[in-house]
């Protein structure tokens, strides 16, 4: 008992120092803030204004940075689909067209990125650009249908090749029944030389469906499309913000 009337006296003390301490440094505090009240707002102001300051810089550096590598893409992209437009030009307008099955542009960026080049590039830039995705985007819809039909041939092969394999050996089972050794294996030989006749014959007379509508398209893409857009102002331009 008398241990805890003295450890109880020893903690009533200490709150008294305590609390007088806080006291006189809360009088303390309140007294220098009614005495600087004015300075005190106006290191609060420069703060706020610092901060506000560093959080704008800090949003126009990410902004001016998402431009460069926005026009780093889109040059990238329409350099790419120039490379491709040219030797797919080649092709389409051979002796007999082809129509090359690659895409010229598989990602397209312009209309993700383009409201952050309002203020950078002027009306006749903007609308070069923009024809220049929309034809890309036209050509590499007549490479799908294309493709689709190319689809479609495969099929096709793979039946009549089925069908034909299944004549030969129609044909020449009757001929091995009673046949061995060397015999036999030239019969067999005999019937893939005629399944191979058959499959050259079938493709080299264009027996496969060669559609004329893709190879019109892509022409007509093609026809509105500046293949060199990378190296005109459009270009240019982009190349500047990439470096800026």
């Amino acid at each position: 008992m008398k241990f805890l009337y003295k450890f109880k006296w020893q903690n009533f003390v200490f709150l008294i120092i305590v609390l007088s301490v806080s006291y006189f440094n809360i009088n303390a505090i309140l007294n220098f803030i009614k005495e600087n009240s004015n300075q005190l707002v106006l290191v609060t102001n420069v703060i706020i204004g610092l901060i506000g300051l560093t959080v704008l810089y800090i949003y126009r550096k990410q902004k001016a940075d998402e431009k460069k590598d926005a026009a780093n893409i889109i040059l990238l992209e329409i350099q790419n689909a120039e490379k491709l437009l040219k030797q797919s030009k080649n092709q389409l307008y051979k002796p007999i067209p082809e129509l090359l099955n690659t895409l010229v542009m598989e990602q397209e960026s312009w209309n993700r990125y383009k409201y952050l080049f309002v203020a950078d590039l002027d009306k006749i830039q903007w609308s070069a650009i923009t024809d220049f995705y929309s034809s890309c985007k036209k050509f590499d819809e007549a490479v799908r249908l294309n493709n689709s039909f190319f689809e479609k041939n495969e099929i096709q092969i793979r039946v009549q090749l089925t069908q034909q394999r299944a004549e030969c050996i129609k044909e020449y089972l009757p001929k091995i029944k009673n046949v061995s050794g060397s015999k036999k294996e030239s019969i067999f030989a005999e019937m893939d030389k005629n399944i191979k006749l058959f499959f050259d014959t079938y493709l080299s007379h264009g027996l496969l469906y060669n559609p004329q509508r893709p190879i019109d398209d892509a022409k007509d893409a093609i026809v509105s499309l500046d293949m060199d857009l990378s190296l005109s102002s459009v270009g240019k331009k982009l190349e500047e913000i990439v470096k800026s």
